[in-house]
């Protein structure tokens, strides 16, 4: 991921990220979170990838994250670790709802109709 994004190589930038995502849950020792986030990894990284992939504002902002989860994982802060989550995951759900909102999907009814999401 850092070497794509000093490249400005954002397609590169997004084929990293997915497996970032992805490991953590493959390694969360909760089958729950795992099944449930097989059912939409590949929604949620085409999300994530429509919105970043030309957008160097967005990747930096998650790289800089990225890095930051890494670090209080490591440091097993994980107090620090869920706060981060929850706003980096938020923003991810934003994003979403305001592109659905705006037409950039098809769907029947609105996106906060069809997902109830919780507040963070």
């Amino acid at each position: 991921m850092e070497a794509a994004f000093a490249a400005r190589q954002g397609l590169d930038y997004v084929n990293c990220d997915d497996p970032l995502h992805k490991a953590f849950f493959e390694h969360c020792g909760n089958r729950y979170f795992m099944d449930s986030y097989a059912l939409v990894s590949s929604r949620i990284a085409a999300l994530r990838n429509n919105f970043s992939t030309s957008h160097q504002p967005d990747q930096e902002l998650s790289l800089t994250e990225h890095r930051r989860i890494i670090e209080l994982f490591r440091e097993n802060r994980m107090d620090e670790l869920a706060d981060l989550l929850k706003r980096h995951i938020g923003r991810a759900r934003d994003y979403f709802l305001d592109a659905q909102e705006n037409g950039l999907f098809t769907m029947q009814g609105s996106a906060r109709q069809i997902y109830s999401f919780a507040p963070l």
